[in-house]
């Protein structure tokens, strides 16, 4: 019975020392683990994603048997910026460890499956100034300075079965961790689009008129396109401080049949300066000056993957410290395609039909015309019949009156 008790009071003496250890070490002692794991299947999965940017900028004077418009100067300026982001099938994962742990572990795993999954991702950015004075049977327009500038910048990105996972462990001995994913697609789809197309358009229209007369034209467009394609990407990436027996591994798997990612990038810079006159006096018109700045950028990825093991300064203290990584990708008939664009037009078209050149037509000229144009619009039925009756006197009886 001595004996019994005896065997009691030290078991109980030693439980509450050891509870009390425990207690005083805390969970830094314990072995501690994590994991994570993901699986999707999806049958026709569509994710669009669109952002649209079209500022507008308009100026139409119009003047019609007027002695005007007479118009100062117009400054014109438009900004656009759109993105665009389309994903399908996205996994994100993550794994911290801290602490003096002792036989620590981590583990991921992402596995998915996926039947014609379709992204698409469009960007348009379209800044559009238009200065259009249209003149009549007018004297005008007499037209100041002309300042137009359109900055437009894009951006797409179109992923599909995207898979990223990161894991991070503090200091400690015999840590391990490892990811792993697995991806199935048929035909898979990616589509990214990004459109930068800055129009300037000045275009005075004259006819029958005395004008246009107009000061300096300055137009400048600038446009940035960039635009990201990709299917089945893979990101992984392992850190871990200096221990002993510490290991880390990666491996990526992935499977598909027919999958297409495009990538367009187009910048369109546009500058048109087109002065119209028609049997009139002008235009007469102040410098031009034109600027397109372009650049456009498209990716296009199928099946990519990126691995990244990092250990501690210890390494090389460390005891049976290693690491490895491991690809493998499978793909029939793949396309990628990624395409540039980068066009800057700048366009300045003078267009003189019948009229007086460089310089405006004589008053009394432009007043006959007019007076001419008057007569007719006031008996058309009675004009017609004497040009029926007397076609070459009425020729002449016009150029004997301008």
């Amino acid at each position: 019975m001595k004996r019994l008790l005896v065997a009691v009071a030290v078991s109980a003496a030693l439980a509450v020392a050891l509870a009390g250890e425990a207690v005083a070490c805390g969970s830094g002692c314990a072995p501690s683990s994590a994991s994570q794991s993901a699986s999707n299947s999806q049958i026709l999965p569509i994710s669009v994603g669109l952002g649209a940017a079209v500022p507008v900028n308009a100026n139409v004077p119009i003047s019609v048997l007027s002695s005007g418009p007479a118009q100062g100067a117009v400054t014109q300026r438009g900004d656009a910026r759109a993105a665009g982001e389309a994903l399908n099938n996205e996994t994100d994962q993550s794994i911290r460890q801290d602490g003096k742990s002792h036989g620590s572990s981590a583990s991921q795993s992402a596995s998915n499956s996926q039947i014609l999954p379709i992204a698409a991702a469009i960007a348009a950015a379209v800044p559009v100034n238009a200065n259009v004075p249209i003149a009549v049977l007018s004297g005008g327009p007499v037209q100041g300075d002309v300042t137009q500038r359109g900055n437009a910048r894009a951006g797409a990105e179109a992923l599909n079965n995207e898979t990223e996972q990161t894991i991070d462990q503090g200091k400690g001995s015999g840590g391990s961790a490892s990811q792993s994913a697995s991806n199935s697609q048929i035909l898979p789809i990616a589509l990214g689009a990004a459109l930068g197309i800055p129009v300037n358009a000045n275009v005075p229209i004259a006819i029958l008129s005395g004008g246009p007369v107009q000061g300096d034209v300055t137009q400048r467009g600038d446009a940035s396109a960039g635009a990201r394609a990709a299917n089945l990407e893979h990101d992984q990436d392992i850190r871990q401080g200096g221990g002993e027996g510490s290991s880390a591994s990666q491996s990526a798997s992935s499977s598909q049949i027919l999958p297409i990612a495009l990538g367009l990038g187009a910048a369109v810079p546009i500058n048109l300066n087109i002065p119209i006159s028609i049997l009139s006096g002008g235009p007469i018109q102040g410098d031009v000056s034109q600027e397109g700045k372009a650049k456009a950028n498209a990716e296009a990825l199928n099946n990519e993957t990126e691995q990244t093991i990092g250990q501690g300064s210890k390494q090389s203290q460390s005891q049976g410290a290693s690491a490895s990584q491991s690809a493998s990708a499978s793909q029939i008939i793949p396309i990628a395609v990624g395409a540039g664009a980068a066009v800057p037009v700048n366009a300045n078209l003078p267009i003189a039909i019948l009229s007086g050149g460089d310089g405006p037509l004589p008053l009394g000229l432009v007043n006959a015309v007019l007076e001419t144009v008057k007569a007719t619009l006031a008996d058309p039925v009675g004009t017609v019949i004497a040009v029926l009756k007397d076609p070459i006197g009425s020729i002449t009886g016009l150029l004997a009156s301008l």
